[in-house]
C-alpha cells in the first residue's frame, strides 16, 4: 500500500469514527427522550421501560444514557408500586458505579423505599458480614454514606478504599513501602475526604488528608517536633470540617487530647491526663454536634497493676465539664456516638464475654442505667457509624496454640501430625521455647488484654514453664510485667529474658525461673524492635536497631555489664532486618532482611548467616516473606517459615515451614504449613516446637450491627 495514501486516510478515518460516535451519541439521546416522554407525559410506564431496556441494550457503550435509562426503569416500576423498583435501582448501584450523580440518586430512591419498607413492620436486631476478606480492616473506617471501607493495605502500606457497591479496591496512595506507610484512619462528615496517620522514611508518624479522587494527600500535622513524639492518631473531623480530633503520644509516656486545624495544622490542646497508666487512651469518639468527647482510660484511682481496665468518661470540648460517664470493675470501651447524639454505643466485659451496651446521653450527662444490646459480640475494633445507624466493626483478635512434631534429623521430614501441646487456655498460648538442657518448654499464655493501637488483644501476663518429664506447669506472674513477649533462656537454664513495656519504660528483662524475681537488663530505645538473642556465654544480648535519621538497620551486640555495643552487621539503605537467631554453638547469626520493589510494590526477603564478630553475611535464600526462624540442635540446619509463592489479598498466611543447609544449598519442605509465629528446636535434635497461629489477627472480616438503635 502507498504509505503516502495511507497518511493521507487516517484524518478521515478519525473523524469518520468520531462522527459515528457522535452520531451514536445523538441516537441514544434522542431515543432516552423519547422513552422519558413516553414515562411523564403519556404516563404509559410499561411502554417507557420497553424503550429504557431497548436503549441500554442498543448503545452499552453510552454509559450516561444507559445509567440513566435504568434509574428511569426503577423510576417506572416504583409509580407503579413493583417490587422491581429496588432491584432497578440496585443495578444501578452495582454495574453504572462510575456515573457517579446518577448512582447516588438510586442509591437515595433504594433508601427511601427500604425506609419505607422497615417502618411497615417491626424492627429486630440485625448483625451481618459485610466482607470476608481478612485484608480489608486494617486501621479502617466507613464512610458516613455507608459506601466505602477506608483501610491501610497490610502488603504495600499504602491507604485503601473498598467500594461496597462495586466490590472493588482501589489505592488512594501509591507510595507505600517498607519504610513509609499508612495506618489508622477517619472519613469526613461528606464521605469525600479521609484523615489517615503516616509513618514517613524520616522516623516519625504525620498526620494527613486525602480525597477520595485520590489527589495529592496534604500534610496538616508533622514537622521536627513530631520526632519528639511516639504516635499520633486521629479519631474523627468536627461537623465543619475545619478540624480534627486526634490523640499525640509523647515518648516520656504521656499523651494528649488535640485538635488539629485543616488549613495551618494549628494545634489545640483539649486535654492533658495526669497519668495514662500502661495503656492509656484507647477508642475516643467526638459527638456529632461537636460538643463531646467520649474516651476511655483508667480510672483516676487505679493503681498500675489494675490499668489494663477501663472505664468511660465525657469531656465537654470548650473545657467547662469532664464527668466519668461508665464507672465498673470491668474493662468498658468506646465504640461511637449514635448519629443522633443520644446514645453512646461501649462494649464491656463485666458478663464474662464482650457484650455491647448502650447508654443515654443529654445535656452531657447520663441518663439511667447502660442498656444491654447485643450479647458476645466479641473483641471487636469499631469502624463507626453510618449516618443510617448501621454500626461498622471488625473482629480483631488472634489464635495461637503451641504444637510440637519429630523431626527426623537426617532427612528433616515431620514424622507424624503435629500434636497440640498446651490444651489450657486452648488459642492463647504462644512464644513456646525449649530450655538449653532440654528440661523445660517456657511458653507465653495470654490471659489479659491490652491496647494494641485502637483494639484491645489478648496480652501475656503468664509465663508458664512446663516440666518435660512431669508434663506439669509452673505459673510465673513476673511482678510489673503486665504484658511480655519473646522470651529467650539463659544458656544455663535458669533464667529467661523477654520483652516487655511497664510504665512506658519498655526493656528487656530478666525472670528467675525459681523464684520469680525480676531485673530490668536494659532499656530499649523506641527504635530498637522487639527480638533479643542471649549470646551462648549469657553475657550480650543480640539486638537489632534502626537508625532512622541516617536511613539504616544494623545488628548489635551489646555487653550487659558495661553497656557497651558492637556492630556486627549494618543492612544497606532500603533493607529492614528482622528476627536474628544464634546457633547453638554460638559462632554463628542467622537473620532475614526484607525489601520492597518500588515499581512493583513486592516484597523480597533474604535469609542470611553471619559470624557473632561481624563480618559479610552470605545468602542462604531468598522469597517472598520470610519469618520465624531456628536452628537445627547439631548447627546444620536452619528452620524457617516462608511464604510459598506470590503475595496477594486472601493468602497473607498461608505458609511452608522448610530447612536449608547452613552451608548453602537449596532448601526443603518438610512437611507442615500454616503461619508460624515461633520456632524451637529440642537440643534432643528430634522435637520441635511450633506456636501457630490459628487464623490472622483480622480473620473474623468486617460486620454490621443494624436496627438496634430506637
Amino acid at each position: 500500500m502507498n504509505f503516502r495514501k495511507a497518511f493521507v486516510l487516517v484524518p478521515f478515518v478519525a473523524l469518520f469514527l468520531i462522527y459515528s460516535g457522535c452520531q451514536a451519541s445523538s441516537a441514544a439521546s434522542v431515543l432516552f427522550e423519547k422513552a422519558k416522554f413516553t414515562m411523564e407525559t403519556k404516563g404509559d410506564m410499561e411502554g417507557a421501560i420497553k424503550l429504557f431496556d431497548e436503549l441500554i441494550t442498543k448503545y452499552p457503550e453510552e454509559r450516561k444514557y444507559a445509567a440513566k435509562s435504568q434509574l428511569y426503569i426503577g423510576l417506572c416500576y416504583e409509580k407503579q408500586g413493583k417490587q422491581q423498583a429496588q432491584k432497578a435501582y440496585q443495578k444501578v448501584i452495582r454495574e453504572y458505579a462510575d456515573q457517579l450523580e446518577v448512582a447516588a440518586e438510586a442509591r437515595n430512591r433504594l433508601d427511601a423505599l427500604e425506609q419505607a419498607v422497615s417502618l411497615a413492620r417491626p424492627k429486630a436486631l440485625l448483625v451481618r458480614k459485610v466482607q470476608a476478606d481478612s485484608t480489608v480492616s486494617g486501621g479502617g473506617a466507613i464512610s458516613p454514606d455507608g459506601r466505602y471501607i477506608s483501610y491501610a493495605d497490610g502488603g504495600t502500606g499504602d491507604l485503601r478504599v473498598y467500594d461496597q457497591d462495586s466490590g472493588k479496591k482501589r489505592h488512594l496512595t501509591d507510595n507505600g513501602t517498607g519504610e513509609e506507610y499508612a495506618e489508622e484512619s477517619r472519613w469526613s462528615p461528606d464521605s469525600k475526604q479521609i484523615v489517615y496517620t503516616w509513618y514517613n522514611k524520616k522516623g516519625y508518624y504525620e498526620l494527613r488528608v486525602i480525597a477520595l479522587d485520590g489527589s495529592k494527600p496534604r500534610i496538616i500535622y508533622g514537622n521536627a517536633e513530631a520526632e519528639k513524639e511516639k504516635y499520633v492518631e486521629p479519631f474523627g473531623w468536627f461537623p465543619d470540617g475545619r478540624q480534627i480530633l486526634a490523640v499525640v503520644y509523647k515518648n516520656d509516656g504521656t499523651s494528649q487530647i488535640v485538635t488539629v486545624s485543616c488549613t495551618d495544622g494549628s494545634i489545640g490542646v483539649l486535654k492533658t491526663p495526669g497519668r495514662l497508666g500502661t495503656t492509656g487512651y484507647s477508642h475516643i469518639s467526638l459527638s456529632p454536634d461537636g460538643r463531646y468527647i467520649a474516651y476511655d482510660s483508667p480510672p483516676k484511682e487505679a493503681s498500675s497493676e489494675a490499668s489494663s481496665n477501663h472505664d468511660i468518661f465525657l469531656l465537654a470540648v470548650d473545657g467547662s465539664s469532664e464527668i466519668p460517664l461508665v464507672e465498673h470493675p470491668a474493662h468498658d470501651y468506646v465504640l461511637g456516638w449514635a448519629p443522633d447524639g443520644k446514645r453512646i454505643l461501649f462494649a464491656s466485659d463485666r458478663s464474662g464475654t464482650w457484650d455491647a451496651f448502650l447508654i443515654k446521653i443529654a445535656d452531657g450527662k447520663p441518663q439511667g442505667a447502660p442498656e444491654l444490646v447485643k450479647t458476645n459480640i466479641g473483641p471487636v475494633e469499631p469502624l463507626g457509624f453510618t449516618r443510617k445507624g448501621s454500626f461498622y466493626y471488625c473482629l480483631k483478635e488472634s489464635y495461637n496454640d503451641i504444637y510440637t512434631a519429630e523431626l527426623d534429623p537426617q532427612t528433616g521430614k515431620i514424622l507424624g501430625p503435629a500434636k497440640k501441646a498446651i490444651e489450657r487456655y486452648e488459642g492463647y498460648n504462644t512464644y513456646g521455647d525449649y530450655s538449653p538442657d532440654g528440661k523445660y518448654l517456657a511458653y507465653v499464655s495470654k490471659r489479659g488484654l491490652a491496647c494494641l493501637g485502637n483494639v484491645y488483644i489478648r496480652t501475656g501476663n503468664v509465663l508458664c514453664v512446663r516440666s518435660l518429664e512431669t508434663g506439669k506447669d509452673r505459673e510465673i506472674f513476673p511482678k510489673g510485667l503486665e504484658s511480655f513477649c519473646w522470651p529467650c533462656w539463659s544458656p544455663d537454664s535458669r533464667f529467661i529474658f523477654v520483652v516487655s513495656e511497664p510504665d512506658n519504660r519498655r526493656g528487656i528483662y530478666r525472670i528467675d525461673t525459681q523464684t520469680g524475681e525480676v531485673t530490668l537488663v536494659v532499656i530499649l530505645e523506641q527504635n530498637v524492635p522487639p527480638w533479643p538473642q542471649c549470646s551462648r556465654d549469657g553475657k550480650a544480648i543480640f539486638l537489632v536497631r534502626r537508625d532512622s535519621t541516617k536511613d539504616y538497620w544494623q545488628i548489635l551486640a551489646r555487653d550487659l555489664e558495661s553497656g557497651l555495643e558492637k556492630e556486627i552487621y549494618r543492612a544497606p539503605s532500603g533493607e529492614i532486618i528482622a528476627m536474628p537467631s544464634r546457633s547453638p554453638d554460638g559462632q554463628w547469626l542467622t537473620f532475614s532482611t526484607n525489601s520492597i520493589n518500588k515499581t512493583s510494590q513486592k516484597y523480597t526477603s533474604s535469609l542470611k548467616v553471619i559470624p557473632v564478630t561481624g563480618g559479610e553475611p552470605r545468602e542462604l535464600y531468598k522469597g517472598v516473606h520470610l519469618w520465624s526462624r531456628t536452628w537445627t540442635a547439631d548447627g546444620k540446619f536452619i528452620l524457617f517459615c516462608s511464604q510459598p509463592d506470590s503475595e496477594s489479598d486472601g493468602e497473607s498466611y498461608k505458609w511452608d515451614l522448610r530447612r536449608v543447609s547452613a552451608a548453602g544449598g537449596e532448601p526443603q519442605k518438610i512437611g507442615i504449613n500454616g503461619m508460624f509465629w515461633y520456632l524451637s528446636a529440642h537440643p534432643d535434635g528430634r522435637q520441635i516446637a511450633i506456636s501457630r497461629t490459628s487464623t490472622a489477627i483480622y480473620s473474623g472480616g468486617i460486620w454490621a450491627m443494624e436496627n438496634f438503635l430506637p
